[in-house]
């Protein structure tokens, strides 16, 4: 699990190099948590995410705050890679 989540904190920090999101995660290990919020653009107060959910990091599905579904580190990991390469290819 540790290298699956490290994974996608890997991708969340390349998207968040790219200046084109604004990408908030935490992690609350003690109840195996995983939080994760993507914003278009940069963040400002009152900004909703375009992108969020919260994933049981000890359990293969998560329960959903809203986004597209529910999603587990693996899915979470590629999705976040093809909104990369969406970026990435729109700015060749």
């Amino acid at each position: 699990m540790k290298q699956q989540l490290l994974a996608v904190i890997d991708a969340l920090e390349d998207l968040q190099a790219t200046g084109r999101y604004t990408v908030m995660y935490s992690v609350a290990g003690h109840v195996h948590d995983f939080d994760v919020a993507i914003y278009c653009g940069k963040w400002y107060k009152g900004a909703s995410p375009m992108f969020r959910q919260s994933i049981y990091t000890d359990r293969p599905l998560c329960r959903q705050y809203g986004g597209i579904g529910k999603l587990d580190l693996y899915e979470l990991e590629a999705f976040v890679r093809r909104l990369l390469r969406a970026v990435t290819s729109n700015n060749a």
